[in-house]
């Protein structure tokens, strides 16, 4: 058991809060990061290996000798062979580097080596296992220096110097904050570790320090949620609304270039995460497929084309190859969704001159128009003389006459006026004249035959 209250807080209190702390950001990369991040599970297996490695600790003070050995060999392996080049290879990928051999390969060896090595140099100390013969010339307490020599050899190349390297590298290119985070905890910790192991300082401290990682760890799962939620999101809506006001002719370059400013503004905040982009673009196309859809647009076609352009985002390699087939489809958006109007428009005044057509004798009015066709009375006049070139009325008034010379044959003027929706005869009379260049009556008698002479 704890010796005293300073071991207790050391060796239990600190870890078990560590550990709770490691455990939530867990459950973030395995809820969150997994939709977005190829690094998501370099550092899950990290963080696990490192929750056993601290909290372990604590459980050997509670289990028996036999047990505690047990605990001691199998966290340090797992941390050594498991966790720490994990956590290269998870910020080597965040870093931009490409999933290669040479990535894998050295951290992997590496680790599996000294995890090895101490555990067998450990075991033959505690005398849980012969040495070989051909190092049973050592000395018993050499073994147990050997081990720790192990333990400070992995803290320095498996921890200390990736883990500085990366981050001397992300601070020079200057846009990887939430690395930077990552990088700082994982660095903190090896530092602690190392200085521990080569007993520069107590290595309780490493213990009590892994707080401080576990800290900027959830710290920086804090700053990437915030920006998931806060400036790319407010870029995605930017885009959105830029793309779905459509463009019209004059203004087409200007709008392009005004979408891939923000594409390059949205590029950015994913800091180079190829993943987070892919995830980012596909909202906005989503966004706009649905809205397009539900203005009117051909749902079929439109699906279709949805799925194609997700296909080709997967098997995009770079976010430079993802920025142009965006900027190609948003545009193409913006010139569908610009057309709609036009489009909607002009099938709203085929109906409102097909309603005028079959109900032309009725006591018609714009206003009465406008509601059968959905529109407001200024809108459907506004579209209506723009579109046909003729007003409302002056559109009605020619259909009528056009009704009145066939209406003509076989009724009477007064007759005629009536019949085809003028109110008033006199006005048909003018109207009449106006369009054709005759009065009604003139126009009856061309439609009578000459009479017959016997």
């Amino acid at each position: 058991m704890f010796s005293d209250s300073e071991a207790l807080f050391r060796f239990l209190v600190m870890p078990v809060i560590s550990t709770q702390i490691i455990f939530s950001v867990m459950i973030y990369f395995v809820l969150v990061r997994k939709q977005i991040s190829r690094e998501y599970q370099y550092y899950v297996i990290f963080l696990g290996c490192l929750a056993y490695f601290l909290f372990g600790r604590s459980l050997q003070h509670f289990s028996e000798p036999d047990i505690s050995q047990g605990l001691l060999y199998s966290r340090v392996f797992l941390l050594f062979a498991i966790g720490m080049p994990a956590l290269v290879i998870g910020a080597s990928l965040h870093a931009g580097f490409r999933k290669n051999a040479y990535l894998l390969f050295p951290p992997c060896l590496s680790g599996l080596l000294l995890g090895t090595g101490y555990v067998y140099f450990m075991a033959v100390f505690s005398g849980n296992l012969e040495a070989f013969e051909w190092l049973s010339i050592i000395p018993a307490n050499q073994y147990l220096t050997t081990a720790h020599q192990l333990q400070t050899l992995a803290g320095f190349i498996l921890l200390v110097l990736p883990c500085s390297l990366l981050l001397l590298r992300s601070l020079y290119i200057g846009h990887k904050s939430n690395l930077n985070l990552f990088l700082a905890g994982a660095l903190s910790f090896a530092l602690l570790f190392f200085l521990g192991s080569a007993n520069v300082i107590d290595y309780g401290f490493y213990y009590t320090g892994s707080v401080f990682c576990a800290l900027c760890w959830a710290y920086a799962v804090f700053q990437n949620i915030r920006s998931i939620k806060g400036k790319a999101a407010l870029l995605k809506d930017e885009l959105f609304y830029q793309i779905k006001t459509g463009s019209s002719a004059k203004n087409t370059a200007a709008k392009n270039q005004e979408i891939a400013q923000l594409l390059s503004r949205l590029e950015k905040t994913s800091e180079g995460d190829l993943e987070l982009y892919k995830m980012r673009v596909r909202d906005i196309l989503n966004r706009l497929t649905d809205s397009t859809i539900e203005a009117g647009g051909d749902s079929a076609s439109l699906l279709s084309r949805h799925k194609q352009q997700n296909h080709a985002i997967d098997e995009s390699q770079n976010i430079h190859d993802v920025s142009q087939l965006v900027a190609k489809e948003a545009a193409q958006f913006s010139n569908l969704i610009a057309d709609m109007p036009i489009k909607r428009n002009l099938a709203q005044i085929e109906q409102a001159k097909d309603y005028m057509l079959h109900h032309c004798q009725d006591n018609l009015d714009i206003d009465t128009i406008a509601k059968q066709v959905g529109l407001s009375k200024g809108h459907l006049m506004r579209i209506f003389k723009e579109h046909v070139g003729q007003t409302v009325n002056q559109y009605l008034a020619q259909i009528r006459i056009e009704k009145s010379k066939h209406l003509l044959k076989q009724l009477s003027v007064t007759e005629t006026a009536f019949a085809a929706g003028f109110n008033n005869s006199n006005y048909f009379n003018t109207v009449f004249k106006k369009q054709v260049g005759c009065t009604p009556g003139q126009y009856k008698s061309t439609l009578q035959p000459p009479s017959s002479e016997n």
